[in-house]
């Protein structure tokens, strides 16, 4: 769990730098997003490991909570709250909008085998994963 999160954070850290600038609340998401999504494509395994540990109450989900989301939950809600309150989102449960969001980033890789059965695509194609985060990215900002 320390390898998939430490290598998440410096991915993120990345993206933090090149978000730094930008004033705009919603297109310093929509970079993020991008980035998260993109880091999703290229590691689907992060996101199931993590739904099969969150499927029951365990010492390592309780670490990584811990240790990995609680530092930085404040920060992602802080951002969720600015999109709601400038109307770019519709106002919603803190908790329903952070996993609605994850779900919405990863759900598509993680489930790759069942999108190629279902659809015959290949999740992992870098146009696929474009049209991925344009999906997401309309979704959530409609503007």
């Amino acid at each position: 769990m320390d390898f998939l999160f430490k290598r998440l954070d410096r991915t993120l850290a990345a993206v933090a730098l090149e978000v730094e600038g930008i004033e705009d609340t919603a297109e310093r998401c929509k970079t993020f997003l991008a980035h998260y999504i993109r880091y999703c494509a290229e590691h689907p395994e992060h996101a199931r490991i993590m739904i099969q540990e969150s499927t029951g109450e365990n010492p390592r989900l309780a670490w990584v909570v811990r240790n990995y989301f609680m530092p930085t939950r404040h920060i992602v809600e802080r951002e969720y709250e600015e999109l709601m309150d400038r109307g770019i989102i519709p106002r919603m449960s803190l908790v329903s909008l952070r996993y609605i969001i994850f779900s919405a980033c990863h759900s598509v890789f993680t489930q790759s085998i069942e999108v190629r059965e279902l659809y015959g695509v290949d999740t992992s194609h870098e146009a696929q994963v474009e049209a991925h985060i344009e999906a997401v990215t309309r979704l959530l900002f409609r503007d």
